[in-house]
């Protein structure tokens, strides 16, 4: 049996086309040996209209909206990639407020509020995920991703 995750990603620069060509490419096999389908319901980005890289998946919907990202019930894990310390910080306490997992690639907000974050994510019961590299040479912060 196959759940799906539903998930809303705030950016679509180079490293939100990653992420998105990623999971498209990755999507049967993620199903076939997790039995998790990841589908990507909302992304959030700066301009409507910009010139796009990456075809998103049908269905998708984009959005100029941080909040109509962070915000829909439906999604369960939000993945931060817009590169942005403060207005990433507020939409990832967002997220976590309202008990959906978080995956962030933000070095820079890690770096000065990671702590912050992840005492937030364990008082809501929410996965906080970052890249390996983010954190590596903090002993403090080695308890983010759990």
């Amino acid at each position: 049996m196959t759940t799906t995750i539903e998930v809303g990603m705030l950016g679509l620069g180079t490293v939100g086309s990653g992420v998105v060509e990623r999971l498209t490419r990755s999507a049967a096999k993620i199903e076939q040996t997790q039995g998790i389908r990841l589908h990507l319901a909302a992304v959030a980005v700066n301009h409507l209209n910009a010139p796009r890289t990456v075809q998103l998946p049908i269905g998708t919907r984009l959005t100029d909206s941080l909040t109509n990202v962070v915000c829909d019930r439906k999604i369960q894990l939000v993945i931060e990639v817009m590169g942005t310390v403060a207005i990433a910080k507020k939409a990832i306490v967002a997220a976590l407020n309202q008990g959906k997992a978080v995956v962030t690639a933000n070095k820079d907000l890690i770096a000065t509020a990671g702590p912050e974050l992840a005492a937030l994510a364990k008082k809501q019961g929410c996965d906080l995920f970052y890249e390996a590299s983010v954190a590596g040479g903090d002993s403090d912060l080695a308890d983010i991703n759990r």
